[in-house]
């Protein structure tokens, strides 16, 4: 049974709280391997990977490179591409979250008036699936509830074909 990464995240998390995964910053082709594969599989960053670390490095590489043609990869020059990972580190986190910067406001034309708009009608499917995304969001500092919500516009979730 294929668990959810909500599910995966939730038992990585419970395991490495009773065993502490060491931390590696060298590696063999073999663990590279395995990384990768649990990158791929759980979505998540492999906990066994030391930041900042050489393996951190070129994990990173090795998954940015990941589905790309091999005469691509044979052909980067690689070392470039490292020491660029290297130095956005910052960016290149697992993490997402709160923008940093100063509190934007807007005029509006006016006599504009608060609109409401009905709600979009989804399926229980889709509405799981919002409720998840905007659960992540809220956690993660990217959306806030509002107590005084006057303005409101439906929310449509797109099915790439």
């Amino acid at each position: 049974m294929l668990e959810t990464t909500d599910e995966a995240q939730e038992r990585a998390d419970a395991l490495a709280s009773i065993v502490p995964v060491p931390k590696q910053s060298v590696y063999t082709e073999v663990e590279m391997e395995r990384a990768l594969t649990f990158a791929k599989e759980t979505k998540l960053f492999p906990p066994q990977i030391e930041l900042k670390s050489d393996f951190h490095i070129d994990f990173l590489y090795r998954h940015f490179c990941r589905d790309a043609r091999s005469e691509r990869v044979k052909s980067a020059n690689a070392s470039l591409w490292k020491e660029a990972i290297r130095e956005n580190l910052d960016v290149l986190d697992d993490s997402i979250g709160l923008m940093k910067c100063g509190p934007f406001s807007f005029d509006l034309v006016p006599g504009a008036k608060p609109v409401r708009v009905k709600s979009y009608p989804l399926s229980p499917v889709k509405k799981d699936a919002l409720t998840k995304m905007i659960d992540i969001l809220v956690a993660n500092d990217i959306l806030e509830e509002s107590t005084g919500v006057c303005w409101t516009s439906g929310t449509r979730i797109k099915e790439d074909t």
